[in-house]
């Protein structure tokens, strides 16, 4: 039993340490309170312009995710290719989207297709070429599409 209590700690130690770590508490609340920290540099003062930094930077990154998210919407847009079969409006052109959709009953792929008006700002396609629109903003009463690029032009 002497041998254990060589290697247990005075108890006036245990009690030092609990009261070391409540006045540095108490000190750091102190500060909190009265609003006071200080930070390198001279006269203890806050470096405005490290702070200005930092939130012009957060403002930058805030910024960019916006960009990317908006570059993403934009990418969720519908896209469809189709062929041109009317080019006959001024900066508007008629382009047929066909699908096939399997028949619920008979389990035979039906052709159907689809009419969209398309806003074709500098009236490129012609009759007959393939094209790749996008869902857009309306335009008019029926364009809601536009022109995104010629894939391949009719012979």
């Amino acid at each position: 039993m002497a041998e254990q209590e060589e290697h247990s700690t005075p108890p006036d130690a245990d009690e030092a340490a609990p009261d070391a770590d409540e006045a540095q508490v108490d000190e750091a609340e102190a500060e909190e309170a009265s609003g006071e920290t200080t930070a390198p540099g001279e006269d203890g003062a806050l470096n405005v312009a490290e702070e200005g930094a930092g939130i012009v930077a957060e403002q930058a990154a805030v910024a960019e995710d916006v960009l990317h998210a908006e570059e993403e919407s934009r990418n969720l847009r519908k896209e469809r290719v189709g062929t041109v079969v009317s080019d006959k409006m001024e900066k508007s052109i008629i382009v047929s989207i066909e699908r096939q959709t399997k028949h619920p009953m008979y389990q035979k792929y039906l052709t159907r297709s689809e009419r969209k008006m398309t806003h074709d700002e500098n009236d490129d396609a012609g009759e007959g070429d393939t094209v790749r629109i996008m869902e857009t903003r309306p335009i008019s009463k029926h364009k809601r599409w536009r022109l995104v690029e010629i894939l391949e032009r009719a012979a």
